[in-house]
């Protein structure tokens, strides 16, 4: 694992890499799965862009002590279902894609399973396979087999196939409107710009959002869902992987050693999501600032009401568009 380092390292950070070490060794060990697949480093524009605000971040913080009071954001990521895109109406979709592939090319099984049988069988196929509970991919595929398998017909091809017409229209995502100018301001200020998500949507492959993101980690790739502490880790990872690529492009340009210059620790990432479960006690618990998004018009949730969970997120926004008028 590379990890930025800052020029004057506090002792904890010896324990700090050897976690990120062992987190990447259990979830198959590179951190390259998590930067777009096609991507040789962050291009010239974008250095420039992180490393002007990180020299922003530094001048303002040295120039008063009120400067210093405030928050300091040098990350932000994203939760996708539900926070960026319309999580339910786009899983509908890519349901309903799946189950008109099967009526045309296997139409016994999608006789055999309508669509709330199939879900049904999704769900036995977490139960008997709890190692992969947090992968909808796998279980998906492992659901298919099984039907392919109850009603006759060729897997391997079918689960391909059937599970491609699926993932398609998954990455189809339906953004909300105001998903893109807030991202985009974001990531124009400098941040750095990531996402963490339990679910299977590939933001590298849906329209206009992919390039707006710098990393991208799902559970399936992570090996545990939010809210455990491994997703959150890897960001971490993955945020000091960018300032290490930033810092190697602008050696004569250092803010400053530190907490302040070429590293980020976890106070400095801002989680935005809408689950006060796995987005916002996750983050909490990783030492994160926690945005908790309630979009009330669209059946809103109340503080304390989701699952006994007690943590509290650092603010509320009805919209993405309110996080820029934070910082």
């Amino acid at each position: 694992v590379v990890v930025a380092a800052s020029r004057e390292l506090s002792p904890v950070w010896p324990f700090l890499i050897v976690g990120a070490s062992l987190i990447l060794m259990q979830s198959g060990g590179s951190l390259k799965r998590f930067f777009p697949p096609s991507s040789t480093g962050l291009a010239a524009d974008r250095k420039r862009q992180i490393a002007a605000f990180m020299r922003t971040i530094h001048t303002d913080t040295k120039s008063s002590a009120e400067a210093s009071s405030k928050m300091r954001m040098k990350a932000v990521t994203f939760d996708l279902d539900d926070t960026v895109w319309k999580g339910f109406e786009t899983l509908q979709n890519a349901h309903a894609n799946m189950f008109r592939w099967l009526e045309e090319n296997t139409p016994k099984t999608a006789e055999k399973y309508d669509s709330n049988g199939f879900r049904k069988l999704m769900g036995s196929m977490r139960e008997k396979h709890p190692s992969i509970a947090h992968n909808f991919t796998a279980l998906r595929k492992k659901a298919l087999e099984v039907a392919f398998e109850e009603t006759g017909y060729e897997v391997k091809e079918n689960v391909e196939n059937a599970f491609n017409a699926f993932i398609t229209a998954r990455n189809d995502v339906l953004l909300y409107d105001d998903s893109l100018r807030a991202v985009k301001a974001l990531r124009d200020r400098g941040m750095i710009v990531g996402a963490i998500t339990n679910g299977n949507a590939d933001v590298w492959e849906t329209k206009q959002m992919g390039e707006l993101f710098d990393f991208a980690i799902k559970a399936e790739d992570a090996g545990k869902p939010k809210p455990s502490k491994e997703p959150f880790e890897i960001a971490v990872a993955c945020c000091r992987e960018v300032l290490k690529d930033v810092e190697a492009a602008h050696p004569s340009e250092e803010p400053t050693a530190g907490s302040l210059g070429w590293n980020v620790v976890e106070s400095e990432i801002m989680h935005v999501g809408d689950c006060l479960r796995s987005d916002v006690h996750g983050a909490k618990q990783a030492g994160f600032f926690a945005i908790w998004i309630n979009r009330g018009a669209n059946g809103g949730k109340s503080l304390g009401t989701r699952e006994g969970v007690e943590t509290k997120p650092d603010f509320v926004v009805r919209g993405l568009d309110e996080i820029a008028a934070k910082l």
